[in-house]
């Protein structure tokens, strides 16, 4: 193999999904000349000011993701950050970068925010991209998001780990005052002391949901004896029977010994009395849906039902 001056950049910018820079190529002494033939033959392809990749090179997100760092200095953040987290919902295609205020940057392929500031805690790598860390993903998205949303997302952070509550305290008071209405959103919310208090944002979701729909709070954390021995249900109304609602997540209940598993638990909680109700990603951002699908076995056991239903709800039968 041929170690031109092509070949080389080619190898480099494959550890960047197949984008590079102009300066990167200069850097491994390809010409302007030689980068403009390559740009007129279709074999590389220019995607925003000073950037290129490999024609080859499938076009993806991280792809796009990683040349918006390239072309701005700066970190992937908000919605793009946060899918590259992994946070669930958030499958947004557009590409968020933020930069330092001083630098003044516009392409319509890329939204530009700015800040006065970036401190290490800010600042992770995802994917080996350059991005926003969770931390800062969070106290980001918490400006766009509503109340329920930015709680849900908070919550999935805690629950997985990329943030503690001290940490999220720590950098969401130290932004405050700053015109950050993220911040704000999230010093409330400490403040009401509802975070960490679950495993996952789901249950926050449809608790409000089925107490919106005038159902009582549902119990979370509830341990339950089972033949397998005690189990602990997220979210739950202890009957009897017991009603415990379980989340079959898109994103962490997959593969066959996850699922396997599940079973296991299921079958478990039913051999011990309790009724088990599934819940999914698409039934929980349809509350209409989800009410519907637990009505008949709320109505059915001794959970009380409160009255002032939600227009959104279908009648009671009497």
């Amino acid at each position: 193999m041929t170690d031109s001056p092509t070949a080389r950049l080619e190898s480099f910018a494959a550890s960047q999904y197949g984008a590079f820079t102009r300066a990167q190529a200069r850097a491994e002494a390809v010409t302007d000349r030689v980068l403009a033939h390559r740009l007129a033959t279709g074999q590389w392809r220019r995607m925003l000011p000073t950037v290129f990749r490999v024609a080859a090179a499938p076009i993806t997100f991280r792809q796009r993701a990683f040349a918006s760092t390239l072309w701005c200095g700066g970190l992937v953040s908000h919605t793009t950050a946060a899918r590259l987290w992994r946070f669930e919902d958030m499958t947004s295609p557009e590409i968020h970068v933020t930069v330092a205020r001083k630098h003044g940057l516009s392409h319509p392929d890329v939204v530009v925010h700015t800040t006065g500031a970036l401190i290490a805690a800010d600042r992770g790598v995802a994917h080996r991209i350059p991005v926003t860390s969770a931390l800062r993903t969070a106290l980001d998205m918490a400006e766009f998001l509503d109340t329920r949303a930015a709680e849900r997302l908070i919550e999935e952070g805690l629950r997985r780990r990329l943030f503690s509550i001290g940490q999220l305290r720590w950098r969401a008071e130290s932004r405050l005052g700053s015109g950050v209405t993220g911040s704000a959103t999230i010093a409330a919310l400490l403040r009401q002391q509802t975070l960490g208090r679950t495993d996952s944002g789901w249950e926050l979701r449809v608790a409000r949901i089925l107490t919106d729909a005038g159902f009582p709070e549902p119990i979370r954390q509830l341990e339950i004896d089972t033949l397998d021995g005690r189990r602990t249900v997220d979210l739950a109304y202890p009957g009897p029977p017991v009603i415990a609602f379980e989340y079959d997540s898109d994103c962490w209940h997959s593969g066959v010994r996850r699922r396997h598993a599940d079973a296991a638990r299921r079958n478990g909680l039913r051999l011990s009395g309790c009724v088990v109700i599934e819940v999914t990603s698409d039934v929980v951002h349809d509350p209409a849906r989800l009410v519907a699908l637990v009505e008949p076995t709320l109505t059915a056991s001794t959970v009380p039902v409160h009255r002032g239903c939600t227009p959104a709800r279908p009648k009671r039968s009497r």
